[in-house]
């Protein structure tokens, strides 16, 4: 039973929020619910490595770098909700990666996330814990099944527009186009 954010660990991408919201559930009724995340340190680590500590020495929060592939789907499928806390982003394949692998993502309702996730994803105030906790807890609930099943409905359509079968011949056109001087 736990959360997972697959992302570098970098300001920028929330794990402060994310480690907050989490505190809250599992005060809120989950106290068996972990964290784990996996990603190398980026720049500015120190402060979230920080918050990290206390929970990891409790054994309560993983962080994992280098994670294989095919482990890194197992930890997907399995997870109770891969969260996508980005305050900024270009692209985050870590929800379409969880959707791929049949988990369920809860991300930022920043631009990129709604167009990239569309229906597939529940969404939070990437600036407030208490939405964030509030959506996560929502989704996990016991109340949470309907979300939960229309999530994984929606999810194989938004992995299939970022497929390479899907990808590929739209570089291919507009190559063809470029060198042939459209």
């Amino acid at each position: 039973n736990y959360l997972l954010m697959v992302s570098t660990l970098e300001p920028r991408k929330n794990h402060a929020l994310l480690i907050a919201a989490w505190e809250r559930l599992k005060h809120a009724g989950m106290p068996d619910l972990a964290l784990v995340l996996v990603g190398n340190k980026g720049w500015d680590f120190e402060p979230i490595e920080q918050l990290m500590r206390p929970w990891m020495q409790r054994g309560q929060l993983f962080h994992l770098s280098n994670v294989p592939t095919a482990e890194l789907r197992i930890l997907y499928r399995h997870a109770a909700a891969t969260v996508c806390p980005s305050r900024g982003e270009g692209f985050d394949y870590s929800g379409i990666e969880a959707m791929a692998s049949g988990g369920l993502v809860v991300a930022s309702d920043i631009d990129v996330h709604r167009e990239i996730y569309l229906d597939a994803s529940a969404y939070f105030d990437p600036y407030s814990v208490t939405d964030a906790a509030s959506t996560i807890a929502r989704i996990l609930g016991e109340d949470g099944q309907a979300e939960r099943d229309a999530l994984r409905r929606a999810s194989p359509a938004v992995v299939d527009r970022y497929r390479v079968a899907t990808i590929l011949p739209q570089w291919q056109a507009l190559l063809d186009r470029h060198r042939h001087g459209a």
